[in-house]
């Protein structure tokens, strides 16, 4: 049967799985931060004022996240490991708080 196949250990295949692991592992920690700051914006009446207070707020999120993607990428075979790391938890961190910015629905008006 085909199945017994899968059974051989393929050179390399052990390595592929560790590979994967470690990359869904730190997809799972860049959630959890996204989270982290989600719920910290929700519950924080001084980051909503911050996040919604001025209209240039989202612009220069924008800029923040657009400015780590490019320096991310140009020095990518340059940086260490835990700098990518930390880099890309931070971006992270941008991210979401530029798509809460946007979620937000305007609270609707009450006639007089």
């Amino acid at each position: 049967m085909a199945f017994d196949s899968l059974a051989v250990d393929e050179p390399g295949l052990t390595r592929r799985n560790e590979l994967l692991r470690a990359v869904y592992f730190w997809m799972m920690i860049g959630l959890l931060v996204s989270a982290l700051i989600a719920f910290v914006a929700a519950h924080s009446t001084a980051m909503q004022q911050a996040l919604f207070g001025n209209p240039y707020t989202i612009w220069f999120l924008i800029a923040i996240e657009l400015g780590l993607v490019i320096a991310i990428s140009a020095a990518i075979e340059k940086i260490s490991v835990p700098t990518a790391r930390w880099l890309l938890a931070f971006r992270a961190t941008q991210s979401d708080q530029r798509s809460r910015r946007r979620r937000v629905i305007a609270a609707p008006r009450i006639p007089k």
